[in-house]
């Protein structure tokens, strides 16, 4: 039987993206990516369960701030540090260490930009991820040697 409380009497909310993971054959996470500096993006100040997040750095207009992502490919979830994130703004996207833009990778069909995490320290676009600049346009990709993986998401 299914517990609806938990040891302190709160009702447990099922979330559907964990059931979604659970029952995924292949469960894609980032381990590493790296900003046109080789600086890596993942860190340990931002964790998602038991997984170190992206770290990026982001302005919004003359706000700056930081944006942490789930390194789990298909999981929607970030936090917004230090800036609070206006929905279909687009973003500039930064290193949180060097400061150095984020490389365009393509152009999002919401119209602003899809930009690169390098997979890899040979910042080789045919080993990257790329994600839209814009608030709330969940559009992401993985371009791994010659196959895409390509997933679009909406809130």
């Amino acid at each position: 039987m299914q517990q609806i409380y938990d040891k302190q009497g709160m009702l447990i909310f099922p979330n559907p993206l964990q059931k979604t993971i659970r029952e995924s054959q292949e469960v894609i996470v980032i381990n590493e990516c790296y900003c046109p500096n080789k600086h890596n993006l993942i860190n340990s100040k931002a964790m998602f369960g038991n997984l170190p997040g992206i770290l990026l750095k982001v302005k919004q207009k003359e706000e700056v701030g930081l944006l942490a992502l789930s390194p789990v490919y298909g999981d929607k979830s970030r936090m917004s540090l230090e800036i609070d994130l206006i929905d279909k703004e687009a973003l500039e996207l930064l290193c949180p260490e060097c400061d150095q833009n984020l490389s365009i990778f393509s152009n999002c069909e919401c119209g602003a930009d899809l930009v690169s995490l390098f997979l890899t320290e040979d910042l080789s676009f045919n080993e990257a991820a790329a994600i839209c600049s814009r608030v709330n346009c969940f559009n992401a990709q993985i371009k791994s040697s010659t196959d895409i993986i390509s997933q679009m998401m909406n809130l």
